[in-house]
């Protein structure tokens, strides 16, 4: 079974053509074999209250039952106890997404938050990357987060599925021994650019801790397949593609 960790729905500034619903993601996806995608929603990313997208992700999901909606949630909106709740209530909510990189906050702030999370059995996905800041506007660039700040923040919350969305290959290769040492920690395969990237981290000993991500609309299916499935065996690009996420998820 293929999972994609890492997908979103909506419409990004950038790219003023982009406009993909949860449907025409989970289409895409589909055709290229996908069988279950986690989805969040790309206008959490500019909304100062990024809950706010959360409903109509839910409400769109629902009509696809191998669509599982990855919420946003930001701890310094005052209501979050309370969108938490309903979320939890929702069984086809398994992750949520945090974007402190987009948000007035750092992972230390979300801490209450987390530990609720682990309370009520969600995993969190925190996203260090959505777009190159390169390509950004030159008025509105957003640095990346860290993923050693991820790291941390895991180290804290050892007990918390914790997922590292957008990380770049030479970071997760940095951090190879730290994640090592979480057994809830993971990371997804949908920004680690080179061919060769997704073999090098698993022969350096990151085999049993890589989720596959697409990072559609924003990258193309087919790239972040090929990452995975050219130049490893079998048994790794299933466990990569989908028997890890069924495992953590």
């Amino acid at each position: 079974m293929i999972i994609d960790c890492n997908a979103s729905a909506g419409t990004w500034p950038t790219r003023p053509p982009l406009e993909a619903g949860v449907g025409d993601v989970w289409r895409s996806l589909h055709t290229h074999g996908v069988e279950r995608a986690f989805i969040a929603h790309l206008a959490s990313a500019w909304c100062r209250n990024p809950h706010l997208p959360n409903r109509q992700l839910l409400t769109d999901a629902a009509g696809h039952p191998e669509v599982s909606p990855v919420p946003t949630l930001d701890p310094t909106v005052h209501t979050w106890r309370d969108h938490l709740a309903l979320l939890s209530r929702a069984g086809s909510v398994r992750m949520v997404r945090l974007l402190p990189a987009y948000g007035p906050y750092d992972l230390e702030e979300a801490d209450e938050m987390l530990d609720e999370l682990r309370r009520v059995g969600l995993a969190v996905q925190v996203q260090t990357r959505l777009e190159d800041p390169r390509l950004h506007h030159p008025r509105a660039r957003v640095p990346d987060l860290p993923a050693a700040e991820v790291v941390k923040m895991a180290r804290r919350h050892h007990t918390l599925t914790v997922f590292i969305g957008g990380a770049r290959f030479a970071e997760l290769r940095a951090l190879r021994d730290e994640i090592l040492d979480l057994k809830l920690c993971y990371a997804d395969t949908s920004q680690c650019d080179g061919m060769d990237s997704i073999r090098v981290l698993c022969e350096e000993g990151l085999r049993d801790r890589l989720v596959y991500g697409s990072h559609v609309p924003l990258f193309e299916v087919a790239a972040g397949l090929r990452r995975v499935l050219d130049g490893l065996d079998d048994e790794t690009a299933g466990l990569t593609l989908g028997g890890h996420a069924t495992r953590a998820l």
